[in-house]
């Protein structure tokens, strides 16, 4: 990535790791349901903002001009 620093790479594992817990922390982890549950909901997160991070990588959507 262009421009990023160490400290946003850090904020980025810390918001995936935050992300994890949030999404894992009131599932049973004997039932493999939620957890399946758990884990597409983790990597539909994680796919948006990819999705976001591309977008604003490539000089993003332009401003928004109403009317």
């Amino acid at each position: 990535m262009y421009g990023v620093t160490g400290r946003d790479r850090l904020y980025y594992v810390l918001g995936v790791l935050a992300l994890l817990v949030a999404v894992f922390v009131d599932k049973d982890a004997s039932d493999a349901r939620e957890l399946l549950d758990g884990a597409v909901i983790f990597f539909a997160l994680m796919l948006g903002a990819v999705f976001v991070i591309y977008i604003n990588e490539r000089g993003g959507t332009g401003p928004y001009v109403p009317g």
